[in-house]
Order: C-alpha cells, then sequence, then structure tokens
C-alpha cells in the first residue's frame, strides 16, 4: 500500500481515524492524503413571472481558505509529534457533492485504502455516508470506530461467506498479517445447525485456507441465526484485533429485494473494519 485517503469533517470521530491512518501508515510506509468536501452554496437569481430562475453555483474562495486552513493546522499538529517517523500528509479539497469527490480523489490518486472515521450504532446506516462509499469505493475502505485507538493487530477475522474470495482479496488479508505478524482466523457463520451444511463450510473454509499463503491461519464456525450479531460476538469471544468482510456490488433486482448485509456489520462493528471489494 502507499496511498492512503483519509476524509475529515473535522469531526472528533474523524480526528481519531487521522490519528490511527497516520499509525497504519508508519507501518506501512505510505503517504497520507487529507480530504475535505466544501459545500457549494447555491445563488438563485428571481426570474420574471412564468420564466425560469437563473442558478449558479458559486465557489467561495474565503470558505475555501478558511478551511485550507484548519487542513494545514491539522496536519502542523502532527508533524509537531514526537514520532520516530514522520508519514507525508498531504491535503485534498473539493468542491460539490461529498460522495462522488472523494470516489473520484481515490481514483485520481490511484489509492490503495480509504480509512473512514465513523460514529457507530446507526439506526439508519443504510443512508449514511459510510455505507454509501462501502458501495461506490474503488478501493478497501477500513472504518475506525471513535473509541479505537491503533494497535498492531494480533489477531484478524476474516469473515466470509463462501461465495468466492478473489485473489486481490486473499492477497490483501494475507499481506496485512505478514506485516504485523498477525493470526488470520477464518469464519464462517452458519444460519441454523445442518449436518450437510457444516460438511459444506468446512470443506469451502478448507479450500480457502490453501489459498491464503499464510502460515499462520485457522479456520472456525459458528451457529447464529443473525449473521452481523454471529461475527461480532465471535470476534469479541476471541478478542480479535481486526474484523474483515467483504462487499459485492449486486445488481437492480439484488438492490431492491436483498438486505445488504455488509452494512449491518459495518454499522455495530466495534472493531476497525476491513471491507474489500470482491472483483471476479
Amino acid at each position: 500500500m502507499e496511498t492512503i485517503i483519509c476524509p475529515t469533517d473535522f469531526s472528533t470521530c474523524a480526528e481519531n481515524a487521522l490519528w490511527y491512518s497516520d499509525s497504519l501508515a508508519q507501518w506501512l510506509q505510505a503517504r497520507i492524503v487529507l480530504f475535505h468536501n466544501v459545500y457549494v452554496p447555491v445563488v438563485v437569481e428571481l426570474a420574471p413571472a412564468e420564466g425560469v430562475p437563473f442558478v449558479e453555483a458559486v465557489q467561495d474562495p474565503e470558505y475555501r481558505q478558511m478551511q485550507q486552513t484548519k487542513l494545514d493546522i491539522l496536519i502542523q499538529t502532527f508533524h509537531s509529534q514526537d514520532r520516530e517517523m514522520a508519514v507525508p500528509i498531504e491535503s485534498r479539497i473539493k468542491y460539490g457533492d461529498t460522495l462522488s469527490s472523494l470516489v473520484k480523489l481515490a481514483k485520481d490518486e490511484h489509492a490503495d485504502l480509504i480509512v473512514l472515521g465513523h460514529a457507530g450504532f446507526q439506526e439508519m446506516f443504510d443512508d449514511s455516508f459510510t455505507a454509501s462509499i462501502i458501495k461506490e469505493s474503488p478501493c478497501p475502505v477500513l472504518i475506525v470506530p471513535p473509541h479505537v485507538t491503533f494497535s498492531r493487530p494480533k489477531k484478524i477475522v476474516f469473515a466470509t461467506d463462501l461465495q468466492g474470495e478473489s485473489f486481490t482479496d486473499v492477497s490483501l488479508v494475507c499481506q496485512l498479517a505478514r506485516l504485523f505478524q498477525a493470526e488470520i482466523q477464518l469464519l464462517h457463520v452458519l444460519k441454523e445447525e445442518s449436518f450437510t451444511r457444516r460438511q459444506e463450510a468446512q470443506a469451502g473454509l478448507a479450500l480457502l485456507k490453501k489459498r491464503m499463503p499464510h502460515q499462520n491461519l485457522s479456520c472456525h464456525l459458528t451457529v447464529h441465526p443473525e449473521l452481523a450479531e454471529g461475527i461480532h460476538r465471535f470476534c469479541f469471544d476471541q478478542q480479535a484485533d481486526m474484523l474483515v468482510v467483504g462487499w459485492r456490488n449486486k445488481n437492480l433486482w439484488q438492490q431492491l429485494f436483498q438486505h445488504d448485509k455488509t452494512s449491518d456489520i459495518a454499522a455495530h462493528s466495534f472493531l476497525p473494519l476491513l471491507v474489500i471489494h470482491h472483483q471476479h
């Protein structure tokens, strides 16, 4: 990994994610791009009766400079810290829709990772900015809960639905595990106990394990009627340090009739959650 993008709205949650990004970047020897999106005010001139109003988006130079100053101060704060290695931090300010701006920036910068602070426990998570980034991001997304500070992960839980992980997905998880000398725990959750399904799941986990070039790796099955709850309970019991899940792009029919299980997991995760996008 070479480039990490860290969006900020200058909230405490976003600042915590930046601290996490900074520590992670030191391990990865990566640079950080600190991103802020500026709201674009719209000026509407009244039109004559039955006429069409004239609408023009205006970029306010003074407001942009004020936000840039905030970014500069934030970066200076990090550079002033007594650290073994200074991580390069650059800033980018964009105008317009935040989601579109972030996705475009990630593509333009060839980002390897987006680190996003998330306040957690949102009932309407599916409509949140975090959920939108999970779906639209061109690269993996690491979601950092507000209470989490960085520590070298020693136990990484990789929750799999056994529907097929790409080589890229597997390689990324192994790369992180090797970097941190961490254990990988492959986890599959069965909705209900079934001898046949258990055998199929065990076979699927064994096959995935063979594909993952990592020595310290184990396979686990757990049974729970709710996928997200089953994963979180396993992570809590195992005292895991990081959770990895996959996200698959859905067609229109699936979007209408299938619930997004990744959002359920992300909405209540108490661990740093790495979301990788399955590409086949």
